[in-house]
């Protein structure tokens, strides 16, 4: 899945209900811009539900080791085509269900991304390989 942001800041976001629960997710301010450059193109590496409102899981900092989601409002798709990586995970905690499609590493493993933020070398070598994997899905048009 491909995607390219058209917006970068949560004062550019209509409708007003949509910024203000946006903004439990993000904590800037309305005019500061986020890490992501508009015009830019995205690979996705996951998608997560949070009350049914899709967020991509991108690479904005390529230095990383792993990739930060961010709101679906902020990107237009350029390639719908999910990745064949990917699974379905669902859960519920804290009165609160959540689903995404991710890898299966990641999906099997509740902790595998804090994990992967702590620099844990496991996961690292793990997103790295999915990472190629996806990134050379994409590069095939309507993979």
């Amino acid at each position: 899945m491909k995607i390219r942001c058209k917006l970068n800041k949560l004062s550019q976001i209509k409708p007003l209900e949509l910024k203000e629960w946006l903004k439990e997710f993000i904590h800037l301010e309305d005019d500061e811009e986020l890490s992501l450059k508009l015009g830019e193109e995205y690979t996705v590496y996951g998608i997560v539900f949070y009350n049914n409102y899709p967020f991509y899981y991108v690479f904005d900092d390529m230095n990383d080791n792993y990739p930060r989601h961010f709101p679906a409002v902020f990107f237009e798709i350029i390639d719908y085509k999910l990745s064949k990586y990917w699974i379905l995970s669902y859960g519920y905690k804290k009165h609160e269900s959540t689903s995404a499609f991710l890898i299966k590493d990641w999906a099997e493993d509740s902790s595998f991304y804090e994990k992967l933020i702590e620099g844990e070398e496991e996961q690292i070598k793990k997103m790295d390989y999915y990472k190629k994997l996806l990134d050379k899905e994409c590069m095939i048009k309507g993979f």
